[in-house]
């Protein structure tokens, strides 16, 4: 008998139109009240969950290289003794360009990037005391296009960063 993985429900989203410094970012995905219990639920449950952090519509043009991508990084750029930022993956902006473009077959709308999360929602819940309301997401410019040498100003932009859990 095969089992089916259950449908991801959003659980929080940052608001819409995020503009990408060249040096660090952050946007703040606030979880909504209802799917914030549930999931809380969820996680103290038999059954594991598993989180994905999307980075949605990436749009812009020119080269703008890579990010870094962290979360629950605290706004003020420092870490509580002992507990460094949680490095959740990266965000490559190769195709963004072509992407972002109205005549491509995305239509404009840029690209997206999933991260699995699960393992650092965990150590939030357990090891921080995360309360679950919202989840601070910051990418960092760490690789420049071509030595970097060549960057304009950035107009990199995200649609939205979401969370999901299934």
């Amino acid at each position: 008998m095969a089992t089916t993985s259950p449908r991801p429900e959003l659980v929080g989203a940052s608001q819409p139109s995020i503009a990408l410094a060249k040096a660090t970012t952050t946007a703040r995905v606030t979880y909504q009240e209802p799917a914030r219990l549930a999931a809380t639920a969820r996680l103290a449950g038999a059954r594991p969950v598993n989180a994905f952090l999307n980075l949605e519509n990436v749009t812009g043009s020119g080269l703008h290289g890579s990010y870094e991508v962290y979360i629950d990084v605290p706004s003020t750029g420092t870490t509580a003794p002992g507990q460094a930022p949680l490095l959740a993956g990266h965000l490559s902006t190769f195709g963004v360009c072509k992407a972002s473009r109205p005549d491509s077959p995305h239509g404009g709308s840029g690209i997206t990037t999933v991260l699995e999360i699960t393992p650092l929602i965990e150590q939030l819940h357990h090891e921080r005391g995360w309360d679950g309301h919202h989840l601070d997401v910051t990418l960092v410019h760490k690789v420049s296009p071509c030595g970097g040498g060549g960057e304009t100003e950035s107009d990199l932009k995200i649609g939205r960063v979401s969370v999901y859990y299934s």
